[in-house]
């Protein structure tokens, strides 16, 4: 168990460490182009988050020849193949494995820990997201349908504005839980407004603000949401991450506000509404109010003090002809130049991948052998002397040229030292080499 921790935190290192960096570099070019480049659009702004939401996901499988990142190879290269060696008889020796060293427990070493806390902390927000569903299908149980009245007209209105007939199908609903409306479900979306709300805006007024709604549920933002919410549970520990989540919803919510008062033209009539919404919201439940795990599968209304600031400042802004003209100036050369490097693909050590094909075909048939005499000394292969601090180092360049007819042996007569065996095997296991072969004869037969 320990040596499958071992090996899980260094192949989790080998590809965080890479994937770390080229996040934090695309969040710190969207950032600066965000606030430097004249972009006012923020469905444009959306946009470039997005990208780097989708950049774990995309890496793993696409690369790109111009980038500005070099390889960077991992401490522990993952194999392709899975190493299984057999002790065979050597014409030469007694084999005999120790019961002591071949039930020898591995210690966890830092990547080991490493590989417990992602584990832990992958765990803990999956379990927010499906806690989130729950709280999402209890809303949607629990809310009233509506098929007639105000709401109903107020949606037909909202609808016919946004033109969105044959685009959006969702249904309205009330429900005394929710302290502000909000857009729920991917699928099968429906909107949901607290009870008393209803009753205290026009119908012209709740058409605004379920035209909002409905802009949500067009852009698709509640699956933005969840796919933030997965990426999140497996990068939790990268800052980027969280900043992005926080941009994206900042971003939506203003692109929705824009779509909005761009089809209407009342401004002044949406900030109303959006301050009746703010003054319910601030009389609601404090603690139902901070629910974390309602933007699972929820829009729901955020920012309200800065949304009616702007819209009665005329900040509204759609992305038209230019802006379109200027994302894909911007997302192109972007999207390609914060990619993996090919390099990093073809070539594991930074050389041709044809030369590590030959290297490995050559060395088929070759043994590796550990040679440990009676006073702690350790040769590779009976020429390289080794030391506990280069033999990690030495293993693991030998690992990238072994397959699965090599034997890796360990050899020594009845004084070599008994624990450094044990911490040889422990070394060899950290690199990848779970069995090994362990080896006695006489010393006359090492200093043959």
């Amino acid at each position: 168990m320990n040596a499958a921790l071992n090996e899980l935190g260094s192949q989790l290192f080998g590809w965080f460490s890479q994937l770390s960096i080229e996040l934090a570099a695309l969040a710190v070019l969207v950032l600066v182009a965000s606030y430097l480049l004249p972009i006012k659009s923020p469905a444009l702004r959306h946009l470039l988050w997005t990208i780097v939401l989708l950049k774990p996901l995309v890496s793993i499988a696409v690369s790109s020849p111009y980038t500005l990142f070099t390889p960077f190879v991992p401490l522990v290269e993952p194999s392709q193949d899975t190493l299984a060696f057999s002790p065979v008889e050597h014409p030469t020796m007694q084999v005999a494995a120790s019961p002591t060293i071949a039930t020898s427990s591995v210690q966890l070493t830092t990547a080991g820990w490493g590989a417990i806390l992602w584990i832990a902390g992958a765990v803990l927000l999956i379990g927010r997201i499906l806690i989130g569903y729950g709280i999402v299908w209890c809303l949607r149980s629990q809310a009233q349908v509506q098929r007639d009245g105000p709401l109903c007209d107020a949606l037909r209105q909202a609808r016919l504005t946004l033109d969105c007939y044959s685009k959006v199908g969702v249904a309205t609903s009330t429900s005394p839980s929710i302290s502000s409306p909000m857009a729920l479900g991917i699928l099968r979306p429906i909107i949901v407004f607290p009870a008393d709300l209803v009753e205290k805006l026009r119908t012209d007024e709740l058409a605004l603000i379920l035209m909002h709604e409905l802009a949500h549920v067009r852009r698709w933002d509640n699956l933005t949401r969840l796919l933030h919410r997965l990426v999140a549970a497996v990068l939790f520990f990268h800052p980027a991450i969280w900043l992005c989540g926080r941009m994206l919803r900042r971003e939506a919510e203003q692109a929705c506000d824009d779509l909005v008062v761009c089809a209407t033209g009342r401004s002044e009539a949406y900030a109303r509404g959006l301050a009746h919404v703010a003054e319910r919201a601030a009389h609601f439940n404090p603690l139902m109010r901070r629910i974390p795990t309602m933007n699972a599968f929820a829009a729901t209304e955020s920012d309200l003090a800065l949304r009616i600031r702007r819209a009665l400042g005329g900040g509204a802004r759609r992305m038209g002809t230019r802006a379109r003209v200027l994302a894909t100036i911007l997302l192109c050369p972007l999207a390609a130049l914060t990619l993996p490097s090919c390099s990093t693909t073809d070539n594991s050590t930074g050389g041709d991948l044809s030369v590590a094909k030959d290297a490995a075909e050559s060395s088929r048939d070759e043994k590796l052998f550990i040679v440990v005499d009676q006073d702690g000394n350790m040769k590779l292969n009976n020429d390289k002397s080794v030391t506990f601090a280069t033999l990690k180092e030495e293993l693991q360049a030998k690992r990238q040229l072994l397959d699965n007819n090599t034997m890796i042996i360990i050899k020594g007569d009845e004084r070599t030292p008994h624990g450094q065996i044990v911490q040889i095997m422990d070394i060899a296991r950290q690199v990848g080499i779970v069995d090994q072969v362990i080896a006695t004869e006489p010393r006359r037969k090492l200093t043959e």
